[in-house]
């Protein structure tokens, strides 16, 4: 079972991430959302990968982002 699966079993809800080869993760956003939402749920994931990964990289295509 990835970890995806894991956390989705336990009700918990992270942005998808793949783990890269430097011992961190790659959170890839393919759809756009509301910022407050993005916020949200990189506090959420940023809390639940804190004891098991490095680092985490945002991949946001530029047609995605905004400043609020």
């Amino acid at each position: 079972m990835c970890k995806e699966e894991e956390e989705a079993s336990k009700g918990i809800e992270t942005l998808r991430a793949v783990e890269d080869q430097h011992g961190g993760v790659i959170v890839s956003m393919e759809e756009s959302m509301d910022s407050s939402v993005f916020a949200f749920l990189l506090e959420e994931s940023i809390s639940k990968w804190r004891q098991q990964v490095q680092n985490v990289k945002l991949a946001i295509p530029i047609h995605s982002s905004s400043v609020d």
